[in-house]
C-alpha cells in the first residue's frame, strides 16, 4: 500500500491509480480480515491463501506500525475515510506529526495505534495548520489544538 492509501500487487511494475485495487467490497474484506502476525507483518487469510499487506510511506518507523491510510476527510461530518468504506471520527487532539512532515491520527484497536493522513487529507488540513518554534498547531472549529510529534516507540 502506498502513502496515498492505494493497494497494489507487489509484482506490479507500474503503481498508478489504474493498477490499484479500488473495489470497496474487496478493500473492506481485506481490512476486515487483517491481523498482525507474531513476526510483525500484516496478513489476511482468504480462500486458502495468505495475503500480506505493508505500507510503503517512506518512513521506516511508520511502515512497521501503520497499516491504515486515511484517504479523505468529510468536513461536515468530521469523518476520516480509509480502505473501502472504513471510517473514523476526526479528533483534532489526536493529530500528530513526524519529522518527515507526515501527519498521523491516533487510531487504536485492531488496526494499530496510528493512521497516516494521505496527501489529499493533509492538503485539505494544510490551511488550518501553523508551524513555528513551539511546534505545530491546528485551528479547528474556533479552537487551536497543539499537534505534538508522534512517538512510534511509545505505543
Amino acid at each position: 500500500m502506498d502513502h496515498a492509501g492505494a493497494v497494489h500487487l507487489d509484482t506490479a511494475r507500474a503503481r498508478t491509480v489504474a493498477t490499484a485495487y479500488r473495489d470497496p467490497v474487496f478493500l473492506d474484506d481485506l481490512f476486515r480480515g487483517l491481523r498482525r502476525r507474531r513476526d510483525g507483518r500484516w496478513a489476511q487469510r482468504c480462500a486458502g491463501e495468505v495475503n500480506f499487506l505493508r505500507l510503503d510511506s517512506g518512513h521506516a518507523a511508520a511502515d512497521d506500525r501503520v497499516i491504515v491510510v486515511f484517504t479523505s476527510l468529510d468536513f461536515a461530518t468530521e469523518t476520516l475515510a480509509y480502505a473501502g468504506t472504513g471510517a473514523r471520527r476526526f479528533e483534532p487532539a489526536r493529530l500528530r506529526f513526524c519529522e518527515s512532515g507526515r501527519l498521523y491520527h491516533a487510531l487504536g484497536g485492531r488496526l494499530g495505534p496510528w493512521g497516516l493522513l494521505g496527501a489529499p487529507v493533509a492538503h485539505a488540513l494544510s490551511s488550518h495548520l501553523t508551524f513555528g518554534a513551539g511546534g505545530a498547531a491546528l485551528a479547528w472549529r474556533g479552537e487551536t489544538h497543539a499537534v505534538p510529534p508522534v512517538d512510534f516507540d511509545a505505543d
